[in-house]
């Protein structure tokens, strides 16, 4: 699954089809082997994609919108509380480091 944590790149179907499940059992076997379903997997794969190229940005030219919306996520309330949630800080501070 981390060969594909950008959107677009594949649904959690096609990636079932692909290691011969289900979507219900990849589901069932990630929760029970990852204590997270695939969605939120894949959401903290995404997050950490946000924050690398943010740390990576040059301060200039470089939006949060523009990142967020390579990785797969609207600019929206609840990215922004995911990002915070899972760094202790907002997208704006990592991108000012």
């Amino acid at each position: 699954m981390e060969r594909c944590p950008r959107a677009g790149s594949g649904s959690l179907t096609e990636i079932a089809g692909a290691v011969g499940l289900t979507r219900l059992a990849l589901h069932d076997a990630f929760r029970e082997h990852c204590g997270m379903t695939p969605q939120q997997y894949l959401r903290l794969v995404r997050l950490d994609g946000v924050r690398a190229d943010l740390l990576a940005a040059p301060l200039a030219g470089v939006t949060i919108d523009e990142v967020a919306l390579r990785w797969g996520f609207a600019h929206n309330r609840a990215f922004l509380l995911w990002y915070r949630e899972r760094f202790g800080e907002w997208p704006a501070q990592t991108l000012r480091r």
